[in-house]
């Protein structure tokens, strides 16, 4: 892309918003196009996509559910080489989770009194939208002493009109 000139006048702010609008414009025609041609492609593999998957699905419950009752297909290895492919089991990591019956916070007393609190996380954090909110109690000095200050920042935008591109 060429380096355009700096913009010295209205004139050429006028001229330079008519090119973004073109290209805005543009833009977005081009977009609409590719997506109703990206919509008739989804469209056209989609039905074969869904029944390839439920094939998939099917296939691998049918799999495991023998894999779970032929152990001894595996010998001593977690995983078995047929002639399409390998099937097998593969150790996950290590999780926590709660048993049945019992919620999280009880979990999390029961830690704390039973193993201790080393276990149990604490996160504090600002509550910036309650400090957003409650702004005007504080002048800048305050909020100064704290490290913080409440700013609301300036953006530049361009909105062109919606007419249509040349071809």
């Amino acid at each position: 892309m060429q380096k355009l000139p700096k913009i010295k006048t209205q004139d050429e702010a006028e001229a330079a918003l008519g090119a973004y609008s073109l290209a805005s414009n543009r833009l977005a025609k081009v977009a609409a196009e590719m997506n109703l041609k990206l919509t008739d492609v989804r469209q056209r593999y989609e039905a074969e996509m869904t029944e390839l998957a439920e094939t998939m699905k099917a296939e691998e419950k049918r799999l495991h559910a023998w894999a779970d009752e032929n152990p001894e297909a595996f010998g001593k290895s977690r995983s078995l080489r047929l002639l399409h492919g390998v099937l097998g089991y593969r150790t996950g990591n290590w999780a926590v989770r709660l048993l049945r019956g019992t919620t999280a916070a009880r979990a999390i007393a029961l830690v704390k009194q039973v193993i201790g609190p080393g276990y149990v996380r604490t996160r504090e954090e600002l509550d910036k939208e309650a400090i957003i909110a409650d702004r005007a109690r504080y002048d800048a000095r305050t909020l100064a002493k704290c490290g913080l200050a409440i700013e609301q920042g300036e953006k530049f935008f361009i909105e062109p009109e919606k007419t249509e591109a040349p071809e």
